[in-house]
This record gives C-alpha cells, structure tokens and sequence, in this order.
C-alpha cells in the first residue's frame, strides 16, 4: 500500500527536477542600463571595443565629448530637423547611445517623457527622426586613459516645444 503511493510521487519529483533543470538561465547586464545588442535595431557592423565595460559619460569628467563640442551639434540638428513637421509636440527626447574607443556611436535607445518627466508617447515619427539625425552625427572624440581607448556611453536629451528643438542637453 506504501509503495502505491510512493511511487506516483517520486516520478512528480523526478519530472519537476528535470523541468528545473532544463530552464534557461537568466542573463543579466553587467551594470545597470548597459545598453545590450538588439540584432532588430542596432547594426551589426558597430562594434565596441571591451564588452566588459563601457564608461558612463560622467565617469571622465569632460561632458559631452564632440569635436566642436555642443554648438556643432546645435547646428547638426538646425539642418537636418524639421520642426513644422512636429507642431503641438512638447516634452523631452533622450537618446542614448555608444561612442566605440575608434570614435563611432551606435545602439542608440529613445526614451520620450513629457514636462513632468512622465512617459509619453510622441507622434508624427518625431522620435525616429531625432533618433536618425543623432546617428548621422560624426565627431565623437575618442576617450582615452593613459594611452588607452574606450567605449563610453553618451546620452542626448532634447527639450521640444511646439515641435521645436528649444535645448540640447546636456
């Protein structure tokens, strides 16, 4: 009588440790808010230069770190955007991204929230060009310690009013 039920018993058991078994584990970022590689949105060709570790912008100290610092990005985006497109849009862009230790960016990520820093959701494709122009630019300076490259994140945060670009931060 013991073993009638002992028996059903130690198959459950057995079943549920294969189960456990075959689960997959759980991949977790080195740090938080490493940006990992989307093969749907990122190209494959940007590669970065230590997988291990990619610096935050502040880690060095130097802001952002473009050839012509902030006004040649200013002036990037006076060119290329098209704010009467975006009219009664208002809110914040932030794009984030990867500068490589050659100097090029990509994995870029969009992160739209309004005035009190409350998600949102803009339309019109404002965000996919933001996203699009940001990629566009070239003159990300090389990051250097000592006499060493590195990959660092930097990020963009866009100030819209009535469609415009009224601040680039930061």
């Amino acid at each position: 009588m013991k073993n009638r039920f002992l028996l059903p018993l130690l198959i459950v058991w057995l079943i549920s440790i294969q189960a456990c078994s075959q689960e997959k584990p759980v991949h977790y970022p080195a740090y938080i808010g490493d940006v990992e590689f989307d093969p749907v949105q990122d190209d494959a060709g940007f590669k970065i230069c230590n997988p291990h570790y990619i610096a935050q912008y502040y880690n060095f100290g130097r802001g952002v770190q473009f050839n012509g610092e902030k006004s040649k990005i200013m002036d990037h985006f006076k060119k290329y955007y098209q704010a009467n497109r975006f009219a009664g849009e208002n809110g914040y862009v932030k794009i984030r991204f990867i500068v490589n230790c050659e100097g090029y960016s990509g994995r870029f990520r969009a992160e739209e929230m309004d005035f009190n820093l409350e998600p949102k959701t803009f339309g019109k494709g404002m965000t996919k060009e933001l996203l699009k122009i940001t990629s566009n630019l070239q003159g990300w300076a090389v990051a250097t310690h000592e006499t060493n490259a590195f990959d660092y994140y930097q990020h963009l945060v866009f100030k819209i009013e009535d469609g415009k670009i009224t601040e680039i931060m930061p």
